[in-house]
């Protein structure tokens, strides 16, 4: 077994019969025959190789190889043979002595009969027009049928022989009993090759094969064999069987080495010399005929262009003017300038494979997309954000999140392609086969490419058109102030006007009027009226600063043909997200904390990957994080109802403003009012746009983010003292003020006398630091600005180049230590009472810093098993649990697969059904997601979704001396 290849340690336990203890002896013999060569990597096993002094017994013709492990087991020994030096070949390996009773069974091959037969196949070979003859009676000469076999404890004769290939062999002995037994393959060289090792073993004094070779002519026919062609394949056995034979009969040759390790003839130089010259003579050939083509390719390029001198002339190749222009546009700060006006490359529909461009006024493109509820990012499980929020709460909690192969699909086609999968899987009940690996009621199906899992498409819309001149202008003091009266003048309005219903009313739903006819009350009940949408709108609009309504000029865009598309998508992800609520107030906010999440999802999977920030992103990535991010931007100007839209706005306005930023996630907020802030005021207007106005809020917002740092970050430990030779320790000047700032902030909860302000202020920063690498992914991708060369490099997301590439103040003076800051930082402070209180959680509060990662288990997996011994089951005192099984998210052990843990929970369309504690856990905690770790099993769990759950085992992580995973036993000594 390992001459076909080298096997780990469960694969040839498995390949060999157990006794009545069900054991395999392996272990007894394994070292013996075999090295064990550890695995280098995470994902490798260790194999066993065999010994390299055992690679001379490797017999191409065991009984028990099939034709597979016979071709993989030849292979393998003539690649080991050549990387030796040695001839190509496989030569039968020596036999082991025979005892004294069967010892004159080595005669056999030098009977007349055998030495015949072996002559009769040679001469076939030889001789071309032979019809009887065939390679396989010299490489594999098989299916003799032998008959008048007497057999005797002390001798065997060949009487006849027939070559009748596939028949059985039939002999008879000394009782005349007959049976027929199935041929066994031998080989006319090989037999050579076994009669020529026992003569060299000499363990038999009468074997004298090579003499009986001469005199019979095979020695001469062997050496004929050598030089034909017809045999080519076999040419190496027959030259190593030729040497072997002359080296018994003492005649030198000059032409083959002794033993493995002979030369290569004369014959063999001379056939690789003319190869060589042929393999030269044609490679000049080819040369040639290579240069011949590029001459007349040039011929023809040449007279191309002088045919069309006048078309050359007209194609200028300078950069224009134009393009001069539009060049300062695509670098620089993302912040403060129009953004779009780039246009996108073609792209391939994976369907009809027509070339299209992503344009207005032309057939929209689609990405297949999936969305699902995820809780990677959040840092407090089971909490769940009101689904008419556009921002994100603290902790993250269950928001959607939007992901996407990048193949791309005319959206006729992807139409066409969906509702062919649910005609299918409609008739699918009627049929028997196997489960799909979709849910059709989910609106799932599967990428036509790489049939990865899908439920909705994501619409391609192209960047906006770029306006002329450069954005107006806005000051900081302008900014604030307009916020304070926009805020100052929201109200709410209901979408419909309170009715009053009399008995006389003329409205056939009208309550009053079904009592009047007779109705009965409970009739009534059975169709509520919807609920009348509630909306926030100002009008201050008439009251504000012409520098900042100069931001709110621009004309909506007119994108009707994708508008179905979007809507589609946008009203799918409340449904597809399990939100109980509905509606265009919920669907746009699921749009932008979906946003939101996705940018920062992809900020931790760069982190744990180690990829540069805006560097060479993946492709899928890439492809999701655009088109999100123009769909999300591109809402104001496309969307029916713009009071939604404004509501968002004002809203997400209020919770960044008037609200403490402990509450929320800033960088949601952010998100949220950049990509409303168009329509504020219950207007059609323009796409999102990375303007002065979006600087502002993203300065407010920053700010915010500071101001959360500086009240709940623990600095307890940023204190440093001077030496005794060190002069005394001074300040700097840009810092003088961020200690007393912090202590007001804290509300005087702060020693600040052994604190160290440099120090305090880098920990500041790393806390503000995935904040700045999420707002650089969003306004990258929002502006379409080319970022700098040290965002484009592994650690080269300084605090300096992404304040720099977002236009945002680097130092703490212009950042915090302004009146106008510390007025914003005082009052945000005066919001945060739940933190003061102590009902918010500074791991909850506070960015941990670095992308989310799996509970670490211990490196013994006999550890794990104690901690698991000490669990019982929560819901019986008497027995313990048979299928423990901890969270690999959370670290809760839970009681798998009983009775007794099971769960009561509203399943889809509210039915409620039971379901195992694991399942339970996994939507509270997941989602409906979730890994888990079947201990005593040693396999993880993988779940997929809530309701009906899906999921696949896989092998725990830990590993026994062997480099495996042991799905049997588990009593060896395991280790992650």
């Amino acid at each position: 077994m390992l001459c076909v290849k080298p096997m780990p340690h469960s694969e040839l336990n498995r390949s060999l019969p157990e006794d009545q203890l069900h054991e395999t002896g392996l272990e007894a013999v394994i070292h013996e025959v075999a090295d064990f060569v550890k695995p280098k990597g995470g994902n490798n096993r260790g194999m066993y190789k065999l010994k390299p002094h055992l690679y001379d017994e490797y017999d191409t013709f065991f009984y028990h190889y099939t034709r597979e492990e016979l071709s993989k087991s030849e292979e393998e020994q003539r690649n080991r043979r050549k990387a030796a030096g040695l001839p190509e070949c496989c030569p039968p390996p020596p036999l082991p002595k025979l005892s004294p009773a069967f010892r004159l069974l080595a005669s056999l091959l030098q009977s007349d009969a055998a030495l015949h037969v072996l002559r009769c196949v040679l001469e076939r070979a030889l001789d071309l027009r032979a019809r009887a003859f065939s390679e396989t009676q010299v490489h594999k000469w098989k299916g003799a049928r032998v008959t008048n076999v007497l057999v005797d404890p002390a001798t065997t004769i060949f009487v006849g022989c027939k070559n009748v290939p596939g028949r059985p062999v039939q002999y008879h002995n000394h009782t005349d009993d007959r049976r027929e037994v199935e041929a066994i393959p031998c080989t006319a060289l090989h037999l050579i090759g076994y009669a020529v090792r026992d003569e060299e073993s000499g363990h038999y004094e009468f074997l004298a094969f090579a003499e009986s070779a001469q005199r019979s002519g095979l020695l001469d026919l062997l050496q004929k064999l050598c030089s034909c062609a017809r045999v080519e394949p076999h040419l190496p056995l027959a030259k190593w069987l030729l040497a072997r034979l002359k080296a018994l009969l003492g005649q030198p040759d000059e032409h083959a080495g002794d033993g493995d390790n002979m030369d290569t003839d004369q014959g063999q130089k001379a056939s690789e010399d003319s190869a060589d010259v042929e393999k030269s003579r044609r490679a000049k050939l080819a040369a040639e005929r290579r240069a011949k083509l590029m001459d007349q390719m040039k011929a023809q390029m040449n007279k191309f262009i002088s045919n069309n001198a006048v078309l050359f002339e007209e194609t200028n190749t300078e950069v224009t003017a134009e393009e001069q222009e539009l060049r300062p546009l695509y670098a620089g700060a993302a912040l403060g300038v129009w953004g779009g006006g780039v246009p996108d490359p073609p792209r391939v529909c994976i369907m009809c494979q027509e070339e299209a461009r992503v344009e207005l006024n032309v057939e929209p493109l689609v990405l297949v997309a999936f969305v699902q509820q995820s809780t990677v990012l959040s840092r407090l499980r089971g909490v769940v954000s009101c689904p008419r929020d556009a921002y994100l709460a603290a902790g993250v909690g269950s928001q959607p999140h939007v992901s996407t192969c990048g193949h791309a699909l005319h959206a006729r086609c992807w139409r066409k392609y969906v509702d062919g999968v649910r005609d299918k899987e409609k008739i699918r009940p009627y049929r028997l086969r196997q489960p799909a690996a979709f849910d059709v009621e989910k609106r799932e199906y599967l990428c036509p490419l790489c049939e990865r899992l899908c439920n909705t498409a994501l619409p391609l819309v192209p960047a906006p058109s770029l306006p002329p001149g450069s954005p107006p202008p806005l000051s900081e003091d302008t900014y604030n102030d307009s916020v304070e009266l926009i805020l100052r003048m929201r109200h709410q309005v209901s979408s419909e006007a309170v009715h009053v219903c009399t008995e006389y009313c003329e409205d056939i739903h009208c309550v009053a009027r079904a009592r009047s006819v007779g109705a009965t009350s409970s009739e009534t009940e059975e169709e509520p009226e919807p609920e009348p949408e509630v909306y926030s709108s100002t009008h201050a609009e008439t009251v504000l600063s012409p520098e900042l309504m100069a931001h709110f000029s621009a004309s909506p865009s007119s994108q009707n043909q994708a508008f179905t598309l979007v809507e589609d998508f946008v009203r799918t992800m409340p449904l597809v997200c399990n939100s109980m609520e509905t509606g265009g107030l919920v669907a746009i906010a699921a749009l932008y904390r979906s946003t939101a999440y996705t940018v920062m999802s992809t900020n931790s999977v760069l982190q744990a990957e180690e990829r540069p920030l805006l560097g060479e992103l993946p492709s899928r990535h890439r492809d999701a994080l655009q088109a999100l991010i123009r769909l999300a931007a591109a809402m104001p100007s496309i969307w029916e109802t713009p009071k939604h839209v404004s509501h968002h706005a004002l809203c997400t306005l209020h919770a960044l403003a008037k609200t403490s930023p402990l509450t929320h996630e800033v960088f949601g907020a952010l998100v949220a009012l950049v990509l409303t802030v168009p329509s504020l005021f219950c207007k059609p207007a323009g796409p999102a746009r990375p303007t002065h106005l979006a600087r502002q809020i993203a300065l407010d917002a920053f700010r915010a983010e500071m101001t959360k740092a500086l009240i709940a970050l623990d600095v307890s430990a940023c204190t440093s003292q001077p030496m005794e030779d060190q002069e005394e320790y001074k300040i700097p000047a840009d810092l003088e003020n961020l200690l007393p700032l912090m202590k007001e902030l804290r509300r005087g909860n702060l020693q600040i006398e052994e604190l160290s302000a440099p120090e305090v202020w880098e920990k500041l920063k790393r806390q503000c630091h995935t904040f700045l690498r999420c707002c650089c992914l969003f306004f990258h991708f929002l502006s379409d600005i080319i970022p700098p060369t040290e965002l484009t490099v592994r650690d080269g997301d300084t605090w300096e180049v992404m304040c720099g590439y977002l236009n945002l103040p680097a130092t703490f003076r212009e950042l915090m230590d302004t009146p106008l800051a510390r007025k914003k930082a005082l009052e945000w402070s005066s919001y945060s009472n739940k933190w003061f209180r102590g009902d918010l959680k500074p791991e909850i509060v506070l960015d941990p810093g670095e992308p989310p990662r799996l509970v670490p288990l211990p490196d013994d997996f006999s550890e794990l098993m104690n901690v698991m011994s000490e669990f019982s089951c929560p819901n019986s005192e008497r027995e313990d649990s048979k299928f423990p099984t901890m969270c690999l998210v959370c670290g809760q052990i839970l009681c798998s697969q009983s009775y007794c843990c099971q769960i009561e929970v509203s399943g889809r369309g509210g039915v409620t059904e039971h379901v195992g504690a694991v399942v339970a856990h996994a939507a509270q905690c997941g989602a409906g997601s979730g890994v888990f770790l079947r201990v005593r099993d040693c396999e993880l769990l993988l779940l997929a979704a809530a309701a009906p759950s899906r999921g696949a085992m896989l092998p725990a992580p830990y590993l026994d001396t062997y480099g495996e995973t042991d799905q049997v036993s588990h009593t060896q000594t395991y280790t992650v």
